[in-house]
């Protein structure tokens, strides 16, 4: 894989990637917030105030713990316990899902249809669906936690396989979609 990428090609995939932020942001603050993502947030503040167990809690099945409630309560505890941290976090987590991808993307040879692949994934949260693939608890950090691996296992380095590994098994726990978007495919295409 070319790891070098150009000045131009740089400076491209960070007005892609602020831009991208930008019109997901748009779409997100004209959604509503739904009650799994209400919830989750309540267990991100609780995490935050130092409740980082999240003892007293009854979680689901999908606890989404690692993929995306810990994120948010990070995030909580750096700007502070008010509202936006529900829409601002699942957009920051969807803008690093363009950027892996769009990685990904540039270490290939054929660019072209990847970059047009890459731009309908940027344009598919439309305002009718971004109350879905910009919210919270919607599978999107599982989405962010199979490509970071597949980015990482790319890079043919025992370091890199010991972290895909240890982002597997977090994943794992957190959600089990996990295992149809990134460990079942990657063991049958080993």
């Amino acid at each position: 894989m070319n790891n070098k990428l150009t000045m131009k090609a740089k400076l491209f995939l960070s007005v892609f990637v602020l831009f991208s932020f930008i019109y997901c942001l748009s779409l997100a603050l004209k959604s509503g917030i739904t009650s799994d993502a209400a919830s989750m947030y309540l267990e991100a503040i609780d995490m935050a105030n130092g409740n980082w167990l999240l003892h007293g809690w009854t979680l689901s099945t999908v606890p989404f713990y690692f993929t995306e409630t810990l994120w948010y309560a990070v995030l909580i505890k750096i700007i502070g316990y008010h509202q936006s941290p529900m829409w601002w976090a699942p957009v920051l987590v969807y803008t690093v899902v363009i950027l892996i991808a769009s990685l990904l993307i540039a270490d290939k040879n054929n660019k072209v249809i990847g970059v047009l692949a890459l731009l309908m994934c940027v344009s598919m949260p439309s305002p009718l669906a971004s109350g879905l693939t910009l919210a919270m608890c919607i599978h999107v950090g599982c989405l962010l936690s199979s490509l970071l691996c597949v980015y990482l296992a790319n890079k043919k380095n025992s370091i890199y396989l010991i972290a895909v590994l240890f982002i597997s098994s977090l994943a794992m726990y957190s959600d089990p979609m996990y295992l149809y978007t990134f460990a079942a495919p990657y063991l049958v295409a080993t």
